[in-house]
């Protein structure tokens, strides 16, 4: 049997394991091996070898090898008698116990001689038992992740679920937390930064992947799933992992149903998750999914590949000071971004959802640093094939009712989260750079009071008229130049800069799964918070 690795050697003046129990309050807390929540009141087990870094808390029923003799157990007497007795089932107090709890934990020698000190003593690993259990926040094996590009694994589109299972709501967050404080700590362009930034795209298609169903075909609950799939995120079984993921998304194109089912499966969704007036929206303006061989070449038309002219811009002349105290309020409205975002809203290339990263409510200290790395990727200063990969974005072609093709584009929601941030801090500049007669920007209820106005001059001037005049695929077309030259001298240049001074690659996948890239040096991506406040200065 198994035995968790940090406590001390058994029997000693110090007990092995400390138990407390789970205090009834709003955050909830999660076992650090299966992940599930602890129920209020509940007993929770925490080795002693850790308690004076950080609590890290396991179920009684979580310890490999069980809790041993019941006499060494720190704090049980202080529990309640319901909490005595789920420790009192995973505790022994016989001598052969006691016996076996001592051999196995010298059994370990045998595997790693070096554990013996010079005197004899029992060195242990505090960091990880025989069976790959997490004890502390660190992420193993990440050498693995050079073996990856962004340019492979974005030619395979893996869908992923929006829910979260609310059981492991904390142990998802506890995961996304522990690789942006690791981002935050390294240097912007390191090779560790490099690699956990490829962590940090992937993490959701490797751990929310549509499952696919059991080797008797039975579908699995996704608690079951989403927990082995972090336990396998702490021992760093990164490949194992991939080939799930790539395993539930050919379960999903084998099982793909036709589109009036997946379209109304949508609408009961939205409705379920309370978006009432998306709900309505959608199902009032149903518009046909593009199919057949000629849709890759309509996209690529719509989508200008030729280089107009100049695209620098000269940079802003912001102090030092002035900028790490812009870059401060931009981390703490992206923070805030996270917290706040919309349900049911469709996934990037990669396949993060606002749903995956809200579970940093949970970290605080994880939603401050998820803060301070997206403003790096706001400002290009991520590894440079990370801001590559994350300026794409995943285009939809939809048929209109006159036949032409409209694209719609889902951006990396790591970008979109960033956008929303800057756009919080920068709302009164994007306004101004509009100007007056702008009412899409910055205005509130702007479309209201604009119908408004022209609904009293109508009726005040009677025999005037009104003249529409519509740019057909403006936002795709747009001359990138004239948006760096509008926003030059800000702090807006500097992320348009970073965004708009290259071309961009976006991704395109039919229904049979095949995928192709449509380049553009031109235009605004569409989704992105940001492009509607840039098209308007422009």
């Amino acid at each position: 049997a198994g035995v968790r690795v940090g406590e001390a050697s058994h029997p000693g003046p110090e007990p092995a394991w400390a138990v407390t129990e789970q205090p009834c309050r709003e955050r909830t807390a999660s076992c650090r091996a299966c992940g599930q929540a602890f129920e209020p009141g509940g007993a929770r087990v925490m080795s002693q070898q850790t308690q004076l870094r950080q609590c890290k808390h396991h179920h009684p029923q979580c310890i490999p090898g069980g809790l041993g003799p019941l006499d060494e157990i720190r704090g049980f007497c202080e529990l309640s008698s319901e909490a005595q007795q789920q420790v009192r089932a995973f505790a022994d107090s016989s001598q052969a116990s006691r016996d076996h709890y001592v051999e196995a934990k010298r059994r370990r020698t045998a595997i790693n001689p070096e554990a013996m000190g010079e005197r004899g003593e029992l060195q242990v690993d505090e960091d990880l038992d025989p069976d790959g259990a997490f004890v502390d926040d660190q992420l193993r094996h990440m050498g693995w992740w050079d073996t990856v590009s962004y340019e492979g694994a974005m030619q395979v589109w893996i869908p992923t679920v929006h829910a979260v299972p609310e059981p492991l709501l904390c142990a998802c967050g506890d995961a996304r937390a522990a690789v942006v404080l690791a981002l935050e700590a390294f240097p912007p362009r390191s090779e560790e930064a490099s690699r956990l930034f490829k962590l940090l795209t992937f993490m959701d298609r490797l751990l929310f992947a549509t499952t696919p169903p059991s080797d008797e075909g039975e579908a699995v609950s996704l608690d079951s799933v989403v927990s082995h799939r972090l336990q396998l995120f702490w021992r760093g079984a990164w490949q194992e992992l991939w080939a799930d993921a790539e395993a539930g998304a050919q379960a999903a194109r084998a099982r793909a149903t036709s589109d009036d089912e997946g379209f109304i499966r949508r609408i009961e969704a939205l409705v379920a998750a309370g978006e009432v007036s998306r709900a309505t929206a959608a199902a009032c303006g149903k518009a046909e999914l593009a199919q057949g061989p000629g849709v890759v070449e309509e996209l690529r038309g719509l989508f200008d590949k030729s280089k107009p002219g100049e695209a620098g811009a000269p940079m802003d002349d912001l102090e030092d000071g002035d900028l790490e105290a812009w870059r401060a309020k931009v981390a703490r409205a992206i923070s805030k971004a996270i917290s706040k975002y919309p349900r049911m809203a469709g996934p990037g290339p990669a396949g993060s959802r606002f749903e995956h990263w809200g579970t940093l409510r949970s970290h605080k200290e994880g939603l401050r640093a998820a803060g301070v790395v997206l403003t790096r990727l706001l400002l290009g200063e991520a590894p440079d094939d990370a801001v590559r990969a994350h300026l794409s974005g995943r285009l939809i072609a939809m048929r209109k009712p006159n036949g032409k093709l409209r694209p719609l584009a889902c951006g990396s929601v790591l970008r979109r989260l960033a956008a929303k941030g800057v756009c919080r801090v920068m709302a009164r500049e994007l306004r101004q750079a509009g100007g007056e007669r702008q009412f899409g920007i910055g205005r509130k209820a702007g479309t209201e009071v604009m119908h408004k106005l022209l609904t009293v001059l109508a009726e005040s001037r009677p025999r005037h008229a009104f003249t529409s005049f519509d740019a057909r695929n403006a936002f795709n077309t747009l001359h990138r130049s004239a948006v760096l030259r509008a926003v030059a001298g800000s702090p807006l240049g500097r992320v348009a800069a970073a965004w708009y001074g290259g071309g961009t690659g976006h991704r395109y996948w039919d229904t049979e799964g095949r995928h192709w890239e449509v380049r553009t040096e031109r235009g605004l991506d569409q989704g992105c918070p940001l492009s509607p406040g840039l098209f308007s200065a422009a």
